[in-house]
């Protein structure tokens, strides 16, 4: 039995630890780096999926939001878009459903156009969401038509809000 060359190894219990520390350090980098991919991969998702509940133009939600909302309002697992505080199940809700008259005529008018349209609808959206609660939903359901989800509303307190 022959004994191992010094070229060919670590000589002392020192070089054997050393050599085991920097092997664990080489792992516990790369096990850091992996968490930290996928932790932006999931923020990345996460974000991904809210925009993919946003209108582009008016930030609002669109009916996807909407009717997630709803969905977890049934479920009692609402939290408010806005974050407005958690909802039990089966408390009142209302929905309003908001047109705008005659805006197909602002398209329509020589120079005004979808330009003007288009400022008009972020115009609405903006002062709607400035009149309505952190928790309530409001959403763009299709060119100038909204809606606004409002839990904890009564019929009496909806129509006063609409």
């Amino acid at each position: 039995m022959s004994t191992p060359s010094h070229e060919h190894g670590p000589k002392t219990h020192y070089e054997i630890v050393n050599l085991l520390l920097r092997g664990l350090e080489g792992v516990l980098t790369v096990a850091i780096e992996e968490t930290d991919r996928a932790d932006e991969q999931a923020a990345h998702a996460k974000r991904m999926e809210e925009i993919a509940m946003l209108d582009p133009l008016t930030g609002l939600g669109n009916p996807r939001a909407l009717e997630d909302d709803y969905a977890s309002l049934q479920l009692g697992e609402y939290d408010g878009r806005r974050k407005g505080g958690s909802i039990p199940a089966n408390e009142p809700v209302a929905l309003l459903l908001i047109d705008i008259d005659k805006f197909k005529s602002i398209n329509d008018t020589p120079g005004l156009g979808h330009a003007v349209g288009n400022e008009v609808l972020k115009g609405v959206a903006d002062v709607m969401l400035q009149s309505v609660r952190k928790r309530d939903t409001v959403a763009g359901v299709g060119g100038e038509d909204f809606a606004i989800l409002l839990p904890r509303t009564t019929e009496e307190s909806a129509l006063k809000k609409a």
